[in-house]
């Protein structure tokens, strides 16, 4: 006769709290209201590397995310938020591009517009607030290059946007310390 002891000690552990997501008011960053362990979805595929608080959106799509613990254990699903309006960088303002990007704070931006008016540019930070904004006169139907100095903001993602008449463009700009 064979005689058997085992003890086992099983731990059940509790599945995490699900995020709950919104949008920036810029509309071009998702939130989470949970910060560590966040994996961010769109149109129910995993995004490989969007795993922080806050994603950068630049695809229409529904967007949903979960938490992920130490354990492995994974959350309910979040909130779907569907997101229509992503802007086409540039859109009105042809050849529009940013570098270097990343950058340390010192860039340039390249765009060419048909009209001589003035362009209005708006530097925002990562949740849709105005950190800067000027203008500046447009000559003609020209390829512009506008330099601007971001040196002194804190490292992180930004969105400059331009405006004039009935164009607008956006662009992310990326600031690494």
């Amino acid at each position: 006769m064979f005689r058997c002891d085992c003890n086992a000690t099983i731990t059940v552990n509790p599945r995490p709290a699900a995020p709950l997501i919104s949008l920036s008011p810029t509309s071009d960053t998702l939130l989470s209201s949970i910060s560590a362990g966040v994996q961010w979805s769109r149109n129910g595929q995993a995004i490989s590397g969007a795993s922080g608080s806050t994603l950068l959106i630049t695809q229409n799509g529904i967007y949903r995310a979960v938490v992920v613990d130490i354990n492995g254990c994974v959350s309910d699903s979040s909130n779907a938020i569907n997101v229509t309006n992503v802007l086409v960088p540039g859109m009105g303002f042809e050849g529009l591009s940013l570098y270097p990007n990343p950058s340390s704070g010192h860039i340039w931006i390249q765009f060419q517009t048909p009209d001589e008016t003035s362009v209005h540019w708006s530097l925002l930070n990562s949740i849709g607030q105005v950190v800067r904004t000027d203008r500046f006169e447009h000559r003609g139907d020209r390829p512009q290059r506008l330099g601007l100095d971001f040196s002194d903001l804190a490292a992180g993602i930004y969105t400059i946007r331009l405006e004039q008449l009935n164009r607008v463009g956006q662009i992310k700009c990326v600031i690494q310390r």
